[in-house]
């Protein structure tokens, strides 16, 4: 029996090692990194940018007896840091798929027409096909900047290599969006925050949402609240944005 799953990365891994201890034949198409782009793109990179702005913060607000301390960010260090982190998970990831004999395909599965082939491409010799006794599909999402699916350092919405960005405005207030608020403001990066509801956090208690409001007020964020897209929303924020 073979079990083609098409997408490498927590759903698909899971998928394989399951199947692999029950002795199934398991071929893992993934085309760009085993592990989820989710989770090694997104989510760790930005983990571990926050966690290094927090150290900052800390080290520049030591106080007395701690020295000459200027908590300077070097953004290469970073950059190699993470480059080694999400390099050392990828890795552990192949390696376990490998002790199980998953076998690993770099490339984009298809289930074409009616029949049961799964196309692989194989450089220099056009494509070889794969029959398959079951299949599952875990592709995840495509993520977007200014439209298009992970566009080049030079597109003109792509955050810069190097530095934070002057001036960055972050759309929605929740987790991911006040953890992004807090790390740019804390790189220097001038930030507007606008929040559709009445508080940061929605969904969160209303004086821990207040605690943070007050913090990022006192940082210099620009906070625009009650901004949508509806007469009721546009209203609101005339009432009561904060600037």
């Amino acid at each position: 029996m073979r079990f083609v799953i098409v997408g490498g990365g927590p759903a698909g891994t899971e998928a394989a090692t399951h199947a692999a201890r029950l002795g199934v034949e398991v071929v893992l198409i993934e085309r760009d990194i085993i592990g989820g782009a989710a989770n090694l793109w997104d989510c760790i990179p930005s983990k571990a940018m926050i966690a290094t702005v927090v150290r900052c913060r800390t080290e520049r607000r030591g106080g007395d007896g701690v020295g000459d301390v200027s908590g300077h960010l070097d953004l290469d260090v970073v950059r190699r840091r993470i480059g080694a982190i999400t390099g050392r998970l990828e890795s552990s990831t192949e390696r376990i798929l490998e002790s199980q004999q998953v076998e690993m395909v770099r490339g984009t599965g298809r289930l074409t027409g009616r029949t049961r082939w799964w196309p692989r491409p194989t450089p220099g010799s056009g494509r070889t096909w794969l029959t398959r006794s079951c299949s599952r599909p875990a592709a995840g999402r495509a993520s977007r900047v200014g439209g298009a699916r992970r566009p080049g350092a030079d597109h003109p919405r792509r955050l810069p290599a190097r530095g934070a960005p002057e001036h960055l405005v972050v759309i929605g207030s929740g987790v991911t969006g006040v953890e992004f608020v807090h790390m740019f403001s804390s790189l220097g990066s001038r930030v507007t925050l606008i929040v559709s509801r009445e508080q940061v956090l929605p969904r969160k208690d209303p004086e821990v949402a207040a605690v943070l409001e007050e913090d990022f007020l006192a940082r210099g964020v620009r906070l625009l609240k009650g901004r949508g897209p509806s007469p009721s929303s546009e209203r609101r924020h005339r009432r009561g944005a904060l600037r």
